[in-house]
């Protein structure tokens, strides 16, 4: 009974008396409550497995679900950089960006067009830059610096620029880099100074009509 008791059962035992039945029957009775409590136990931890399994899996629907955002807005986003780059590729307008240690990040093909340099050679060049200065004359030291002082002036001597510049801050206000904006207005003054030139020819024809007129048409007495 005491092997039975506790839960030795692979071997037959002997019974030889009344109180060895009645002894027999208490482990017998012990044993199945224990076993009982195991079982229990053991259902108890397979619901929680299972709890957790069923976690689990809706945890994993949520990311997948998550990760399917990520790729939708990944390719939304380049989607969009894709577009933008080919926007600023065909701008009319030179555009440079340099970080914030002066390397130029970015230079579109008219950037290159207007100093008259490489695209390829554009790209793997560095300015220096006045910390906080963003007038003209630093712009344009800034430029000399970058392509050389030379062919800064050939270029200015061969189109009409105009310069900008804008400051890129970053979270901390901090200085994360600088775009410059190459403007050719050499056509739009050519423009400007013929109509100009007309405006004056056209004003001293009207002058002329006056002072004829005077002449042919002299005010009585």
């Amino acid at each position: 009974s005491r092997a039975l008791a506790e839960g030795e059962d692979a071997a037959p035992v002997s019974v030889t008396g009344p109180e060895e039945v009645a002894q027999l029957g208490t482990a017998f009775n012990q044993m199945l409550e224990r076993r009982e409590r195991d079982a229990q136990c053991i259902r108890t931890t397979l619901q929680e497995l299972e709890n957790e399994r069923i976690k689990l899996s809706d945890a994993n629907c949520a990311l997948e679900g998550l990760n399917e955002n990520l790729r939708e807005e990944h390719a939304q986003t380049q989607f969009e950089r894709q577009r933008f780059m080919a926007m600023v590729e065909c701008l009319h307008e030179g555009l440079i960006y340099l970080g914030s240690d002066g390397c130029v990040e970015y230079a579109n093909p008219e950037a290159a067009r207007l100093l008259n340099i490489e695209l390829e050679t554009l790209s793997e060049l560095r300015a220096s830059w006045s910390r906080g200065a963003d007038d003209v004359e630093t712009v344009e030291r800034a430029l000399g610096c970058l392509v050389g002082a030379e062919a800064w002036t050939e270029a200015r001597n061969r189109a009409e620029l105009d310069l900008s510049s804008i400051v890129i801050h970053g979270e901390r206000d901090e200085v994360r880099g600088r775009m410059i904006l190459l403007r050719d207005r050499t056509e739009e003054r050519r423009l400007q100074r013929q109509m100009a030139e007309k405006d004056k020819i056209a004003t001293l024809g009207v002058m002329a009509a006056g002072i004829a007129h005077e002449i042919y048409n002299p005010l009585d007495g």
